[in-house]
């Protein structure tokens, strides 16, 4: 018979996601040495409320820092600028760890699964028009 912290723990396996909506704080940040490439985003989310005391309407902003792997590296390097609004679909990550004194810890990450481009910010990184798609007549 389970315990219940084993039974617990094995119900909880597919809860582990993360959702984040926001807009890219810096250009991502890509590292391909080796075979092991990773991208780092520092996103920005907000959550708009209102001062009790005040009433006042305030905003405020966390910057999440996330990471990306495979295939998503690619698409973050190629698609991805400061500005670009993105929503994330991603899964936290924790690993052991050890200080310089010798004192473990548990370092936690957040892990993009997928990212799902919001914006017309973004683009490939020449930036340039494709000189073969036709001219459009715009009314207005």
């Amino acid at each position: 018979m389970r315990s219940n912290a084993a039974k617990t723990a094995t119900d909880m396996q597919g809860y582990n996601n993360v959702t984040l909506c926001g807009k890219l704080v810096e250009a991502p940040y890509i590292d391909k040495r080796g075979n092991k490439s990773y991208a780092r985003l520092m996103l920005a989310t907000g959550k708009k409320y209102r001062d009790k005391a005040t009433g006042e309407l305030r905003e405020q902003v966390n910057n999440v820092q996330l990471y990306a792997f495979g295939a998503l590296v690619d698409l973050a390097e190629t698609y991805l600028r400061k500005g670009a609004s993105v929503l994330v679909l991603a899964h936290v990550h924790a690993q052991e760890a050890t200080t310089k004194a010798g004192e473990s810890y548990i370092r936690q990450s957040i892990i993009a699964d997928q990212i799902i481009f919001m914006s017309a910010g973004t683009g490939k990184k020449s930036g340039a028009a494709d000189p073969s798609a036709p001219e459009m007549d715009i009314p207005f």
